[in-house]
């Protein structure tokens, strides 16, 4: 059980650092929330924002970076949502929540020509590669349609996306290229052979004899680009370069995503993530993951002397889908006597399958106007939930809609001084999963209601959803509550009470004693 709860919700599943708006603390890229300046920042994953670069959700300033893709000289305008990219970075001395990069560097998984496609597997062979596309792939422009569909045996492809345990792809994104023999892939180097100069990457010979200086080793992971497939297949590389995921020093802060790539068993231990070894320590925060092969984590932490990232923090990693979409949400805010409520201000949490975001976080603060009603346009397709937010207000009915939208949005707001009564009156907008209760505190053996006392809900990530107020006689409503709902009651001089609710559909009132 948590003592205190989130002040918002960022880019959870996977992201805790760099875009909440609260005034609890600063959240460091490590998870700890210590707002300690290391000399590196270094992250690895995928891109979720490209107007204001992001990876793995944290905002990172380009405009001193170096960066390059695919091996050439690039800007940060030239990377797309859903590449994968390593950065190296420092937190700013005057806010370490906020980094500038220094190096910004974005390789494909594959580029070559498509030998296969099994439609029925969703898989595609690529230069010898096995590529898995996902619900939550991207296709590009290029791709009409932009699906497994829009592709053809003997297209050239590039493909950005994660290794598995076995070296499949997961496609991240995927984008057509001109058919102009260029070849290249990102991978682990096995079967080396120092002698012929060769080795593999998942079935793909890689021959380097035309490669200067080129040093490798079994496990290595490498970037190999050529012009010229021998016969066999075989890639003739003229170009040969080491791209861990992360490189760096001991102290080095670490926020990488990826699959789990080796595992030894199921207690908490030593595993590779995006094939970057990685430990766990009694310290480290665990939260929703179930450690096996090609399980997708996030890890935050930082580097040991021997390369290893110590994990801080290690949860489940449920890809962010893209946070820019075509569909505009269009609502209102109200209060059951007053109509429109003005200048509240807003926020939605924005879930694409397990990966989600918020809208604040992507696209800045918004509210309502003088009727009380509200615009929120670049959103994907995706479900969403709701929070309006003024002062002297409460939200006793959690709102959730879908998108596409098949309507205007509304959200009922309730004045405190409504619910300071002895019968305050339901909201208009109950529609299911009610949930009451009791709140009290116990006063030389007797019972007292506490009236005024703050109750939140928020789902298991710590998304805020509905608040109340208790009434004079202790008595709290809320409605439209999520399954396995989090619980918050509290009040000044009491300690905060926090609780799971796991069944609000068929629970009895609750009775929540607090204590001075």
């Amino acid at each position: 059980m948590r003592a205190a709860r989130l002040g918002c919700a960022c880019l959870v599943t996977i992201l805790f650092a760099g875009g909440c708006d609260s005034t609890s603390g600063i959240a460091g890229i490590d998870g700890t929330g210590a707002p300690v300046v290391t000399d590196n920042a270094l992250a690895y994953g995928l891109v979720t924002e490209t107007n204001a670069f992001a990876v793995n959700g944290v905002r990172y300033d380009t405009s001193a970076a170096k960066v390059t893709v695919d091996g050439n000289p690039a800007a940060a305008a030239d990377i797309a949502l859903g590449d994968i990219a390593r950065v190296t970075a420092k937190p700013d001395v005057r806010d370490p929540s906020h980094f500038v990069a220094d190096n910004v560097i974005v390789d494909d998984a594959v580029e070559g020509p498509i030998a296969s496609i099994d439609a029925a597997t969703s898989t595609v062979i690529a230069l010898g590669q096995t590529i898995r596309v996902t619900p939550t792939t991207l296709f590009d422009a290029s791709v009409l349609p932009p699906s497994l569909a829009g592709l053809a045996t003997g297209q050239t492809i590039e493909v950005a996306g994660f290794r598995g345990s076995n070296g499949d792809i997961f496609a991240s994104r995927i984008e057509r290229k001109a058919a102009a023999g260029n070849f290249e892939t990102t991978g682990i180097v096995m079967g080396h052979n120092a002698v012929a100069r060769r080795f593999t990457i998942n079935g793909l010979v890689v021959s380097y004899a035309a490669a200067a200086s080129a040093r490798v080793r079994n496990g290595d992971i490498v970037e190999v680009r050529g012009s010229q497939l021998l016969a066999g297949g075989a890639l003739a590389a003229t170009y040969v370069e080491l791209a861990a995921p992360v490189s760096g020093g001991a102290g080095d802060r670490v926020d990488i995503q990826g699959f789990v790539t080796t595992f030894a068993g199921p207690a908490p231990g030593s595993f590779d993530v995006a094939g970057v070894h990685t430990r766990t320590t009694s310290q480290t925060v665990v939260v929703d993951v179930d450690l096996a092969l090609d399980a997708k984590v996030a890890v935050k932490g930082t580097l040991d002397s021997d390369g290893t990232v110590v994990a801080s923090d290690l949860r489940r990693g449920g890809y962010p889908g893209p946070t820019s979409g075509p569909y505009t949400i269009v609502g209102q805010v109200f209060d059951a006597y007053s109509g429109g409520v003005p200048n509240a201000s807003m926020n939605l949490w924005v879930q694409q399958g397990r990966g989600g975001y918020s809208y604040v976080w992507a696209n800045g603060h918004f509210g309502t106007n003088s009727a009380g009603e509200f615009i929120a346009p670049n959103i994907p397709e995706a479900q969403l939930s709701f929070w309006a937010v003024k002062p002297g207000f409460a939200q006793p009915c959690a709102v959730n809609a879908a998108v596409p939208p098949s309507g205007v949005v509304q959200i009922e707001l309730v004045a405190e001084s409504t619910l300071a009564v002895l019968d305050p009156p339901r909201p208009l907008l109950v529609r299911a999963t009610v949930l009451t209760g009791t709140v009290f505190e116990t006063v030389n053996g007797a019972r007292q209601p506490v009236a005024g006392a703050g109750v939140d809900v928020s789902t298991e990530l710590d998304i805020v959803v509905a608040t109340t107020k208790t009434d004079l006689q202790g008595r709290f409503f809320l409605c439209n509550v999520p399954s396995r709902a989090l619980l918050y009651v509290r009040k000044a001089e009491f300690e905060l009470r926090d609780m799971w609710v796991p069944d609000t559909v068929t629970a009895s009132p609750l009775e929540v004693e607090l204590h001075r």
